[in-house]
Order: structure tokens, then C-alpha cells, then sequence
């Protein structure tokens, strides 16, 4: 998530922020929701791995652990939350993520036999990670807060959403597709915008 006068603010920053100013939570509470995140993951890779006829029920877990996790962060930022709470939400948030492609994949390898699937989720799997990293270094070298890609169309909660919807709608490996693309897009624009940066 976004934050700091020097911030820019994606869509899902935003929608989220303005949820999480409603809540009156305890301190460890955005804790918790990474956590309830990564679990729910865990199940979206479990029911790919032991059932056949679960791309509904992948989906719907992916898109909890999405809005757990975006609202995990929000939260972390709107209560001040110390820094170390801060980095294991991201670290969990980025596992989540993780797991999330790897569900995907594998469900669209064994279910609808698409014959890559499992690079393009590694590589999907990838791209958020490296975005997540892309993302923290230019904050460190170049002090600049950036949303992931324009508006912020390529932040987790957006792409684990593409994941869901794909998977729903019978375009999961598209799903898959899009959301490495913006996440490699995401990267790509981190280091123009630091490069650009650096140079003044």
C-alpha cells in the first residue's frame, strides 16, 4: 500500500485506506488479517492439488485472501502500525501472493490440461515478487512512494482479482496471462520512474 505526503495513491490504496478509517480494531488485528490471508491461499492450493471440479471455490479463496490482505495493509497503515508488524504483513501479503499463482497454475494443469501453465505461474508468481521488491527499492534509493502501474492497475489485490475472475469465467490461464504482464509491466515502470529519478 501507498503512504506519505510524497505517496501516489492507487485505486485499490484508496478504496482500502478509506475502509480500514471505519474500523476500530486493536493494534495486532492488521496481523491477523495477513495471516486469515495466507491461510485462505493455502486453501485455494489445496483444493487445486485435491480437487477436480474446484475452480469455482480457488477463486473465491484467492479473491478473500485478496481483500484480507489489501485491508491487512490498510489497516497497518491507517493505526500507525510499528515497522516490523508492517514488513511481516508485506511478507506475508507477498507469500499470499505466491501461493496464489501456484494454485492457479496447477488447477489449470491438472484440470484444464493448458500445457505451460505451471511456467506461466512461475513466472506470474515472479513478477509479483519482483514488483513487491522494484517497489520498496526505488521507495529506499529515490525516496519516491510509486503505486503499481498506472492508477495502481497492478497492485496485488487487482491481480489476484484477475486470477479469481479468470478462473470464473473460464479464462483462467488468460487470467494468468494478464496478471504476469502487469506485474513485469509494474517492474519495468518502477525502474524507468527510478532511473529518471537518479538522473535528476
Amino acid at each position: 500500500m501507498s503512504s506519505g505526503p510524497e505517496a501516489e495513491r492507487g485505486l485499490s490504496d484508496a478504496l482500502f485506506e478509506k475502509i480500514a478509517s471505519g474500523f476500530q480494531v486493536g493494534r495486532r488485528s492488521p496481523l491477523v488479517l495477513a495471516l486469515i490471508s495466507f491461510a485462505f491461499t493455502l486453501v485455494a492450493l489445496a483444493l487445486a492439488a485435491l480437487r477436480d471440479d474446484g475452480g469455482i471455490g480457488v477463486g473465491a479463496w484467492i479473491l478473500i485472501a485478496a481483500l484480507c490482505g489489501g485491508l491487512a495493509s490498510a489497516l497497518a497503515l491507517h493505526l500507525d502500525s510499528p515497522p516490523r508488524m508492517r514488513a511481516s504483513i508485506t511478507f506475508l501479503n507477498t507469500a499470499s501472493d505466491v501461493l496464489a499463482c501456484a494454485a492457479v497454475a496447477l488447477w489449470l494443469s491438472r484440470n484444464d490440461a493448458v500445457e505451460g501453465a505451471l511456467a506461466v505461474g512461475f513466472l506470474t508468481a515472479a513478477g509479483g515478487l519482483i514488483a513487491g521488491y522494484a517497489h520498496w527499492r526505488i521507495l529506499a534509493s529515490g525516496s519516491l512512494d510509486l503505486a503499481d502501474g498506472p492508477f495502481g492497475v497492478a497492485s496485488r489485490e487487482l491481480r489476484l482479482a484477475l486470477l479469481a475472475l479468470g478462473l470464473w469465467s473460464g479464462f483462467g490461464y488468460g487470467g494468468l496471462i494478464a496478471a504476469a504482464i502487469l506485474a513485469h509491466g509494474a517492474v519495468l515502470g518502477h525502474l524507468v520512474r527510478l532511473r529518471l529519478t537518479l538522473r535528476g
